[in-house]
């Protein structure tokens, strides 16, 4: 019995296939690349969230609003350091 030979669209879309993974790798690694410092501050800041649950977990209720606050005033002194210290008031 003689072999039925390949449909056309196997037979000749092979090459076109293997372009389109190889495009398809190339965009990949390029996208990888851009946004690989993205990736690394985000697992960044998930780490540091975490920390900062399992402390606040860990805080005794009483203690929560002083920490709060701490948190909160050197959030804002972190905030307002591109700004610079104010000027002197002149008499």
């Amino acid at each position: 019995m003689a072999r039925r030979p390949l449909p056309r669209i196997l037979s000749t879309g092979s090459a076109q296939i293997a372009r389109s993974r190889e495009l398809a790798r190339t965009a990949a690694d390029s996208a990888t690349d851009v946004l690989h410092p993205l990736i690394t501050i985000t697992r960044g800041l998930r780490r540091l969230a975490s920390a900062g649950r399992r402390r606040w977990a860990d805080t005794p209720k009483d203690r929560r609003g002083p920490l709060l606050f701490l948190v909160a005033s050197v959030v804002l002194v972190v905030a307002l350091v591109p700004y610079g210290p104010l000027p002197p008031s002149s008499p």
